[in-house]
């Protein structure tokens, strides 16, 4: 039995020069848009997130007390 080769790949050399539509340009601005907004959105949330935390680990901050010897005038 004998294998034969193709001297190239006949699937890649098709849409190896073809420039894109102007369709798929603007689905493509249109994806890159809608990947920025849900960075953009996930940022938010993180930034809410933190605000939550540092509000609620302000409720529990502890408040210094006077130290025994300023308790006993010394």
């Amino acid at each position: 039995m004998q294998i034969q080769y193709y001297p190239f790949d006949f699937s890649t050399t098709q849409n190896r020069v073809r420039r894109e539509t102007e369709q798929e340009y603007f689905m493509r601005l249109a994806r890159d848009y809608e990947a920025e907004r849900a960075i953009q959105r996930r940022e938010e949330t993180k930034q809410k997130i933190k605000a939550v935390f540092a509000a609620a680990l302000n409720l529990f901050k502890i408040k210094r007390t006077q130290s025994l010897e300023s308790l006993l005038g010394r």
